[in-house]
């Protein structure tokens, strides 16, 4: 074998062509050739690989020194500007994120296409497909496509205001909207999106979502900026109590949370940490969001207390008070989805699960009160929302159903005559799956 000569190992750096011996210049010359027709991503770098091409194939050293040079030094730019490009993109996300979280106007968001998108790709589906039943690129908080979706990608979130979409028709159906979607295209699109092996595997019957290109799921999108606020505590403190279900009474101080977007106290208990507050505020509302809660004056009074508190509870509501006590625990995202990890079988493992159940515990409360008036006496309201809730019970049991199936607190309550607290367990693992 020949050792390979200096402008093959130059022309081999400007494009990626591994070069190993003479025998392979015509394949480098090929590579460089298609390059030059329509694989080089921007005009100055293909009109460099055209000049290296023609520099080449003349056999010019001097000529492919300098054509080589100028390959390579388009290429580092090209390579930059992708990812200045990019990181602005996923910047500007982050800042969206970051505002959308804090802003509970905001309760689904709609994918917009660039008008400079120039290649058909996972992108279009994005933005055309009906994926939960909101209309067609509109998601949910919690389940958006990543942004940037590919390097250059410039495709956009758009907010997506209360009033605008009904949140109540909210459903799960990304696999029927992008089978819908790849139906609608030519085969020459699909194949596109989803390869050869891949269009073929869907054609079989099997999920697009294993196969398409680009594609990493829908999810809760996180915001690398720490826009969290320093909390701002009352000085005035007011005494609070709070009775576990077994009669035992624990006292602790609270203060109002004064920057805080919903009414929110926190025990003296409690060291308060801005990312909790952030937390407190992404629960309160996604549970509105996922209850489809309009009227937000009658939002109970939040009450962050510690786990000694609590004694032990993660939370518990009072509705003769409209009072929710949420254990600070809970919002401490990671560690909590570590904890519900360790869990045998909870009616579901997100971190939301928590205040969701303490929220449709409030939501009874309030038709309660829209039906009878206010509630004044504790017990005589639960024997009343308990009482509601058997019939549906009951029609749960007359179809076998095994309320394991719900959680394993769920069969507990259901064993204690917690009505009440079997359907909120079932509610919940409806909503959160």
């Amino acid at each position: 074998m020949q050792d390979l000569p200096k402008y093959l190992q130059k022309v081999r750096e400007a494009t990626g062509n591994d070069l190993q011996t003479l025998a392979e210049q015509r394949q480098a010359i090929d590579n460089i050739n298609r390059l030059a027709k329509n694989g080089a991503p921007n005009k100055a770098l293909q009109a460099a690989y055209n000049k290296l091409l023609e520099a080449v194939q003349k056999g010019n050293e001097k000529a492919i020194e300098k054509a080589v040079e100028v390959a390579v030094n388009e290429k580092s730019r090209y390579v930059a500007e992708r990812i200045t490009r990019t990181e602005m993109a996923r910047a500007w996300a982050d800042g969206f994120i970051a505002k959308m979280q804090k802003d509970a106007d905001i309760v689904a968001v709609k994918f917009k296409l660039s008008s400079r998108h120039p290649v058909f790709d996972i992108c279009d589906m994005y933005a055309k497909a009906d994926m939960y039943g909101l209309g067609a690129g509109i998601y949910p908080k919690d389940k958006l496509p990543p942004l940037p979706v590919h390097p250059h990608c410039l495709c956009r979130y758009v907010e997506v205001i209360e009033g605008e979409v009904d949140m109540q028709q909210q459903r799960d159906q990304v696999r029927e909207a992008g089978d819908k979607w790849l139906n609608s295209l030519p085969e020459s699109r699909r194949a596109q999106v989803l390869g050869r092996k891949g269009l073929k595997a869907w054609e079989d019957g099997e999920d697009w979502q294993g196969y398409m290109r680009g594609y990493a799921g829908l999810r809760e999108a996180e915001s690398r900026l720490q826009l969290y606020k320093p909390v701002e505590l009352s000085e005035k403190t007011i005494t609070d109590e709070y009775q576990s279900p077994k009669g035992s009474i624990k006292k602790f101080q609270t203060r109002k949370v004064k920057n805080a977007a919903y009414d929110i106290h926190v025990s003296e208990n409690v060291n308060l940490k801005p990312k909790m507050l952030a937390e407190v505020n992404r629960q309160i509302n996604k549970c509105i969001d996922l209850l489809g809660v309009r009227n937000k004056e009658a939002l109970p009074k939040i009450v962050i207390a510690s786990n000694d508190d609590l004694n032990d509870a993660l939370g518990s509501y009072v509705a003769c008070e409209n009072k929710l006590y949420i254990n600070s625990e809970t919002l401490h995202r990671k560690a909590y989805e570590k904890y519900l990890a360790t869990l045998k079988n909870p009616a579901s493992r997100n971190p939301l699960m928590t205040m969701l159940h303490e929220m449709i515990h409030w939501q009874d409360a309030r038709k309660y009160v829209a039906k009878f008036g206010e509630i004044t006496q504790q017990d005589e309201y639960m024997a009343h929302i308990i009482e509601k809730h058997r019939s549906f019970v009951d029609k749960l049991v007359q179809k076998r159903y095994n309320f394991a199936e719900i959680s394993d607190y769920a069969s507990r309550m259901y064993i204690g005559g917690r009505y009440d607290e079997v359907m909120t367990e079932y509610r919940v693992k409806k909503l959160l799956g």
